[in-house]
């Protein structure tokens, strides 16, 4: 994707942080949760999970042997919210 738009000089227009509960992203689109924690192990994500206190959990370690191949979620990060900022960006 990066290749593709590179070239076009992104503009950005909008910016607005959100908010999801990570139980609620999993129970709409199953493993979901799990592309996006194997995403933001391999620094590809940035968003932030936090716990119910609003401290951020780390990303766990990647699994060995595989890019892309992801864990289960733990109890801690099915219980956890997502915190990223969704962007409305115009390519020149």
């Amino acid at each position: 994707m990066e290749a593709l738009f590179a070239p076009r000089q992104p503009t950005t227009l909008a910016v607005q942080p959100r908010t999801m509960s990570a139980a609620a992203l999993e129970a709409l689109a199953p493993g979901a949760l799990s592309w996006l924690l194997a995403l933001r192990a391999r620094g590809a994500s940035d968003f932030e999970l936090r716990d119910a206190a609003g401290t951020v959990l780390p990303p766990a370690a990647q699994a060995a042997g595989g890019a892309g191949v992801a864990a289960q979620p733990s109890a801690a990060e099915l219980a956890a919210s997502l915190h990223f900022t969704q962007r409305l960006v115009a390519f020149g």
